[in-house]
């Protein structure tokens, strides 16, 4: 009896590793689709924070300029160094995010078992 089930068990694992394998990889691209979104939205994020800090001006001249945004200098300041911070942070994660995406790229049957180990554990 016992040999009956480990011979099912191993029959049932010939023909569910291929799949199981597809399945790790295909999620492996799906994870460089997600990561890519990421990046895309962070780099919009900072470049409208960089397009706003620049835009942001102190003094107020008698014709304001179309495009500018006129505040007092200590609001200012606060919009520059929360700004500044917002896009370092957007900046890492763009570029983290962009160097798993290429090394899940350039091997992505490494990631495939990663998942499958994850899977046992």
């Amino acid at each position: 009896m016992d040999e009956n089930l480990i011979q099912k068990l191993i029959d049932l694992v010939q023909t569910t590793a291929p799949k199981l394998w597809e399945i790790a990889v295909r999620q492996v691209y799906a994870q460089n689709i997600i990561d890519t979104i990421v990046s895309v939205l962070f780099l919009i994020f900072l470049l409208f924070s960089l397009y706003f800090c620049l835009h942001v001006k102190e003094e107020y001249p008698d014709e304001e300029k179309k495009g500018y945004l006129y505040l007092d200098s200590e609001l200012i300041f606060w919009i520059w160094v929360w700004g500044i911070l917002l896009d370092i942070i957007s900046t890492t994660i763009i570029i983290y995010n962009i160097c798993a995406v290429a090394s899940r790229l350039y091997n992505p049957n490494y990631y495939a078992i990663e998942i499958l180990m994850n899977l046992v554990k």
